[in-house]
């Protein structure tokens, strides 16, 4: 993958965190993952459920996961007005402070929202 197509992958997201402010959120569309993922700091404690252990395997290392929880975001490069609501394996080993993203929208999640990456166009449909 090329630098300029990683940056086809990247968009921001919006996203209510821990605090119940609506933040920005560093979001990638990946292709190569088949769940979504999303860090901790984004998820509240309440909504959380315990899953089977699942091992990742990614370009900054490796991590497990043991919880899901729905999240709501918004990607409002797509719309301004629309609300995803999607279950995402939660990142609880992730140092938010050293991460690059805050979400990963796996094939899920891509597949639900019929989102198609063209790498010959170099856009998103």
């Amino acid at each position: 993958m090329t630098i300029q197509q990683r940056r086809l992958l990247e968009v921001v997201g919006q996203i209510q965190n821990v605090n119940d402010e609506v933040v920005p959120m560093r979001v990638l569309l990946n292709t190569g993952t088949s769940s979504t993922i999303v860090l901790r700091n984004f998820v509240h404690e309440i909504s959380q459920y315990k899953t089977k252990p699942v091992n990742w395997s990614t370009m900054g290392g490796q991590f497990l996961t043991r919880r899901k929880t729905q999240i709501k975001l918004k990607l409002p490069e797509s719309s301004t007005n629309k609300t995803i609501t999607w279950t995402a394996h939660v990142d609880e080993s992730t140092d938010p402070k050293q991460a690059m993203l805050d979400l990963i929208i796996g094939a899920d999640l891509m597949e639900a929202l019929a989102i198609d990456i063209s790498f010959n166009n170099k856009n998103t449909v």
